[in-house]
């Protein structure tokens, strides 16, 4: 936190990413960490793995999320294997992370995903979700 009381972009990411880990997109800790027009936006080549949940998710559909990404990933057991890079400037900033991932049945697997961020005062404005979705498909394919 600033001098000022007003949460870094950084603070504020890195908080949403907890809370969406314990409780889900949709969780109320994380949803008091997002604005009203908060946008949660995903790479195209996802669409078969979010199943109807939608690309570009406004904060009001992001249950869909949730219940898509339980249907594929065990998110209880998801860890962060390693961070690359963690760059945060002003209202914007983004990490890299390589996640050690299960499947409900069990099986393990590991992706890279880089997550962008915006702010708008005190909350989230927006994030995007980048994947190398053909390694993300090849790896669930062999999970």
């Amino acid at each position: 936190m600033s001098g000022d009381a007003t949460p870094s972009t950084r603070d504020l990411a890195r908080r949403w990413l907890a809370a969406v880990r314990r409780g889900g997109c949709a969780g109320a800790e994380a949803l008091a960490l997002t604005g009203p027009d908060f946008r949660l936006h995903l790479p195209r080549a996802l669409s078969p793995v979010v199943a109807g949940a939608g690309l570009d998710i406004p904060r009001e559909r992001l249950a869909g999320i949730d219940t898509a990404v339980r249907g594929v990933f065990d998110v209880d057991r998801c860890q962060v294997a390693r961070k690359s890079y963690d760059i945060f400037q002003g209202d914007k900033g983004g990490m890299q992370a390589e996640l050690a991932l299960r499947t409900p049945g069990g099986k393990a697997f590991e992706i890279v995903l880089a997550i962008t961020f915006a702010r708008a005062g005190d909350t989230l404005s927006a994030v995007w979700v980048h994947a190398d979705t053909a390694e993300v498909m090849h790896r669930l394919a062999a999970a």
